[in-house]
């Protein structure tokens, strides 16, 4: 492992080791930087369109999903388990899969093997529901992909019962919502304007429910898109809806996750005090929920904010700490960016002061 520190003492050479050092850090930047794009090019490749395809299926095969029967399991890395259960024409279907330190999502097949509904919902980290109303009986198919780790999780079907009015409202805000969320991550002008309509869609919906966390969780990803828009004073207004209403009923996490988006907005306007102290209040709650590669993204930003305020010395140890951390998780594409942002801070301060032990 390689442990970067400052060495005032070595500055007389004009192309001394350190400046090698650098030169290092930035080109295993740059290899780290590039790991993750062959990946996905070669997954490109081999798939024919079917993101099943880069998923392991699980030895077990499917599993048969029981009222009043939870399951807990292990699930691996890309790993995928498949349950079953049958339903009949106009039952409403609630199943909860709880995780623990691990991110997935979960797809919802018919019998013809095609996908109904897909959810994977950051804005409710510590749990996932898929819920339906069967429009014909018939077996259907859910299954859970982890992400990006292992870890543990329970399912469990929490309701299964007759259609009322309330649980038709509830699959339709959740329908408006799934397809809001696979909208947002497009790229395109016109796909980013429909998903804030289709979340403008379930907002009242879920209004109705009663489901206050979705309410925050829409404003949320309303204002992440007018971030990446440019309109930052709307992305603003809404943040600090979506903060109001979490620090009622919201977890850690999800205070969290709205304090840092807060801060890269406060940023983004120049008023790096208030980032700051935004992202200080979000580090703690990462720390305690144990979302390591959270922490790490926090860290990269108090570092990014005492670098524009001119502190090298605290830029360093932030950055060093993220650096750690993504070392922890593996996170090559984060790890890239912090030796490169690192690289550039002895850049600015002259080579020959950084030395790297192997």
């Amino acid at each position: 492992m390689m442990n970067i520190k400052p060495n005032w003492l070595l500055n007389k050479w004009w192309f001394s080791w350190s400046d090698r050092s650098l030169i290092f850090i930035i080109t295993l930047a740059s290899i780290l930087a590039f790991i993750p794009q062959v990946r996905q090019v070669r997954a490109e490749n081999l798939q024919d369109y079917s993101i099943a395809n880069t998923f392991v299926k699980s030895e077990k095969d499917i599993t048969l999903l029981e009222n009043n029967k939870p399951i807990d399991r292990q699930i691996n890395n890309k790993e995928v388990h498949t349950y079953q259960v049958k339903v009949n024409t106009g039952e409403y279907l609630n199943i909860v899969i709880e995780q623990k330190n691990v991110d997935f999502e979960v797809i919802l097949l018919g019998e013809d093997g095609k996908n109904i509904i897909k959810i994977d919902d950051y804005e409710a980290p510590e749990s996932e529901s898929m819920v339906m109303i069967a429009d014909k009986s018939g077996v259907y198919n859910i299954q859970v992909r982890s992400l990006e780790n292992s870890g543990y999780y329970q399912i469990k079907i929490k309701d299964w019962r007759s259609a009322t009015e309330l649980d038709k409202k509830i699959v339709q805000a959740t329908i408006f919502y799934a397809e809001a969320e696979e909208l947002k991550i497009q790229s395109s002008l016109t796909a980013q304007e429909t998903a804030i309509k289709k979340y403008e869609q379930a907002l009242p919906l879920f209004r109705e429910i009663g489901d206050q966390r979705k309410q925050a969780a829409i404003f949320n990803n309303i204002a992440t898109i007018y971030k990446n828009l440019g309109n930052t004073q709307r992305a603003l207004e809404l943040y600090n809806q979506a903060l109001s209403i979490i620090r009622d009923v919201g977890n850690k996490i999800e205070q969290a996750t709205l304090l840092h988006n807060l801060a890269i907005v406060y940023h983004n306007l120049g008023e790096n005090q208030k980032a700051l102290e935004l992202y200080n209040q979000a580090l703690p709650l990462w720390q305690s929920a144990g979302k390591l590669s959270a922490e790490a993204n926090t860290l990269l930003g108090i570092g990014r904010i005492y670098n524009i305020l001119g502190d090298r010395p605290k830029t360093l140890d932030y950055y060093n700490k993220a650096l750690q951390l993504s070392r922890t998780i593996n996170d090559k594409k984060n790890e890239a960016s912090i030796l490169s942002n690192i690289g550039g801070i002895y850049w600015e301060l002259g080579a020959n002061n950084i030395i790297i032990k192997l």
